[in-house]
């Protein structure tokens, strides 16, 4: 038994390293798309329109005036303006830039799950960490391709950032209510407070997280202190000062006009809760992963950990935390059935996180409840019967590997366009299509060339007419007066 325990442990651990590493290669193929051309000709324009002023004044001016009248996250346009501000530096800072902010977004995931495996002190730890790291990765960001929220420029500026500045808030939210740590309790809700300034998604998760624990720890307590729950206020507050930007209704006025009823609004994003739930159980492995937990630690010899409250206050809060992390976008898009890449990655990680906790909570509170009745599969005799539950939760995740839809589920993907030299292959022939666009002799540049596809990297975004928002930012950056696709299906 103690040589398994070593080979699951080794297993588990070359496993959840060897996808950090593979997602970080592929940072090195990085390469300049659509609104990453829009941000660089913003930044030009700026610095020569004020050569008098400052860098940094320039830069927080136009965030500002984007926080007026365009949209409302603070954080993200600061953080989009002042970083490519660096395209003087040329691609590799970039480049180097998105694979560091990639490499603490995977690090702030991490720190989270060992400070849950922390916070209710669960036996066997280091295990459980790799576990359930390995499950919430398999589980969660299996489902929707990382090309936006790990390797597009913007994107990784404007989601990756808050994204993980919100999960190591979170972290230490955990560690400052376990530990009483003040210089925690500053970071959390410092770090909360920036995550909110980011896209609405981020910020709906931040808030109910955050909530969560707070109303958690009162329970526990009970009694409310106003120190322990600083870092939800500043989390809300930074989601506030997000929500009510004029700049957000400025542009829905714009876009979108009086929209939907609300009643419409509330239904569309209901449905689309419950399709990522079913995306993550046929696309991904969530289920096979679920019920492989549900087994482990349901048919432990020994509590793993203690359960106070009921776990449908937990399955609640998951459903709904996913929930509103949809609806703004519902709200301001009407997305009739459809969530971007960046979005739904991390829709989909949260969503797999938090069923992965609810069900390992669920089977510890059955276990313990049934525990104290002294059921026979609780003593040596039911030694037969525990191995029985597991051996059912490994076939579960068979099963579920079997029937799963490989061809679109990501892990997959990345392993055989890296393997196969895609990712390298797409990486040289866009760079060879903005060779040609920037050497070319005409003023009205048409591409021949057929457009490389990856379900990995973010696919060039160049339609068939010029006056595409996209190719008029590609035109006027390598300064054509259009830039259009001659074969493109769209």
């Amino acid at each position: 038994m103690r040589k398994l325990y070593k080979i699951v442990y080794a297993l588990l651990v070359i496993g959840v390293i060897a996808f950090v590493v593979m997602s970080l290669y592929c940072c090195r193929y990085i390469n300049y798309m659509a609104d990453d051309y829009s941000y660089m000709l913003a930044n030009r324009e700026i610095q020569e329109g004020n050569p008098t002023l400052s860098y940094m004044h320039v830069e927080l001016w136009s965030a500002w005036s984007t926080y007026l009248h365009w949209q409302g996250v603070w954080f993200t346009n600061v953080l989009i303006y002042l970083l490519f501000g660096l395209q003087i530096y040329g691609l590799k800072v970039f480049q180097l830039l998105c694979c560091v902010f990639d490499f603490l977004f995977f690090l702030s995931m991490f720190f989270v799950v060992y400070e849950i495996a922390a916070r209710f002190r669960i036996k066997g730890k280091s295990l459980w960490f790799w576990g359930l790291t390995a499950g919430i990765i398999w589980g969660g960001l299996n489902t929707v391709s990382p090309a936006e929220e790990l390797y597009w420029i913007d994107v990784v500026f404007s989601y990756t950032v808050p994204l993980f500045c919100g999960l190591f808030g979170i972290g230490l939210y955990l560690r400052f209510l376990r530990k009483g740590c003040k210089l925690s309790m500053a970071g959390a809700a410092a770090l909360g407070f920036l995550g909110s300034g980011g896209p609405l998604i981020g910020t709906a998760f931040f808030c109910a997280t955050y909530l969560l624990l707070t109303l958690l720890d009162w329970s526990s307590r009970g009694k409310l202190d106003f120190r322990r729950i600083l870092p939800f206020l500043f989390t809300l507050a930074g989601a506030l000062l997000n929500a009510m930007a004029p700049g957000n209704f400025e542009r829905h006025d714009a876009e979108i006009g009086e929209g939907y009823a609300l009643t419409y609004v509330l239904k569309e994003t209901l449905i689309m809760t419950g399709l990522r739930y079913r995306g993550l159980v046929t696309i991904g492995f969530l289920g096979g992963v679920c019920i492989l937990f549900f087994a482990l630690v349901f048919a432990s010899k020994e509590s793993v950990f203690q359960t106070k409250w009921n776990p449908a206050y937990f399955w609640f809060w998951n459903v709904f935390t996913v929930y509103i992390m949809i609806f703004p976008f519902e709200l301001a898009y009407q997305l009739d059935g459809y969530l971007s890449d960046r979005v739904g990655y991390e829709v989909d990680l949260a969503a797999g996180a938090l069923t992965v906790l609810c069900t390992i909570y669920t089977a510890q509170w059955l276990r313990n409840r049934l525990t104290l009745n002294k059921k026979a599969l609780f003593t040596n005799k039911g030694s037969k019967k525990r191995g029985f539950l597991v051996g059912l939760g490994v076939l579960a995740l068979v099963l579920n590997f079997a029937l799963a839809d490989w061809q679109s589920a990501m892990i997959p993907n990345q392993v055989r366009e890296l393997a196969s030299g895609n990712c390298r292959e797409l990486y040289k022939q866009i760079g060879e299509i903005y060779a040609e666009i920037e050497n070319s002799p005409e003023e009205d540049v048409v591409i021949t060339d057929e457009l490389p596809r990856s379900r990995v990297l973010k696919e060039l975004d160049v339609r068939t007419y010029a006056d595409y928002w996209a190719n008029g930012a590609l035109a006027k950056y390598y300064g054509k007066k259009t830039v259009s696709f001659e074969k493109a299906e769209y």
